[in-house]
């Protein structure tokens, strides 16, 4: 909880965050939505880009906060002791990520094998704009673009001019890139974001006089599930978080784990 969502958000939108961080740990722990072998042995391993941060209560009070805002996170996690989501009378996979740019996405968008899951569809009708995580934007000389690419299709030819090469193909219905062209080969967004190390796949291009590309992201992360930023903003208007969670995981159930 320390690491994976900031004290000053509002209580409600850390307690939706503490069921499902435990959501995330138990359902691992049951052996559901990702091979143990993945994690030295462990059931769930503290790489943020892989399952869920960890921080400890000295490195956080030495790196991040107060004692005030340690026992508000602390009280998010005893205020919902036990509590967790489930779908069908199953442990859900409780994805969650840091800003959606104001619309999450469908699961099978960015991980096509899993196929689509009920309760992982894109939502929206919330306003994360007032958030540091809402857009940013990178510029890279096409130089590096076409550096990059080949370091992965070393045979790919990108052309010498950006706005004749590189082409935005398909959407997503939430308005994510779902491929795009660069030059002679065709990519998926997710793998883009991946190769460039951009905050998501909702991009935006601008093709600059001096050779370079300026992209324009919206969001923070894979944009699947729940939005931290959307379930404080959520929390903002009144919704705790047994609401909170519904908007973002639908038809779940928030129930005590037995």
């Amino acid at each position: 909880m320390a690491a994976e969502m900031p004290a000053s958000y509002h209580s409600e939108a850390l307690k939706a965050q503490a069921v499902a961080a435990r959501t995330f740990a138990l359902s691992r722990a049951k052996g559901l939505y990702g091979a143990q072998t993945e994690h030295f042995g462990a059931h769930v391993c503290t790489e943020s880009g892989h399952c869920q941060s960890y921080i400890s209560k000295e490195k956080y009070l030495e790196k991040r906060g107060s004692e005030g805002a340690w026992e508000k996170i602390q009280d998010a996690v005893y205020e919902t002791e036990g509590i967790v989501m489930t779908y069908a009378g199953q442990l859900i996979n409780p994805l969650y990520h840091s800003n959606s740019g104001g619309i999450t996405e469908d699961i099978e968008q960015v991980w096509s094998k899993l196929g689509e899951v009920p309760y992982l569809k894109s939502v929206s009708g919330y306003d994360e704009s007032l958030y540091d995580g809402f857009e940013s934007t990178t510029v890279l000389s096409w130089n590096q673009i076409i550096t990059q690419i080949k370091s992965k299709y070393p045979e790919a030819d990108l052309g010498e001019i950006p706005d004749k090469a590189l082409e935005v193909k398909s959407y997503t219905s939430s308005g994510r890139i779902d491929k795009i062209r660069l030059g002679d080969i065709t990519i998926s967004g997710t793998e883009f974001r991946e190769l460039f190390s951009l905050p998501s796949t909702n991009l935006e291009f601008k093709f600059l006089d001096n050779n370079e590309v300026e992209i324009i992201s919206k969001g923070y992360g894979h944009g699947v599930g729940m939005s931290q930023c959307g379930a404080d903003a959520l929390a903002k208007t009144g919704l705790n978080y047994e609401d909170i969670l519904g908007y973002f995981y639908s038809g779940i159930k928030v129930q005590e784990l037995r």
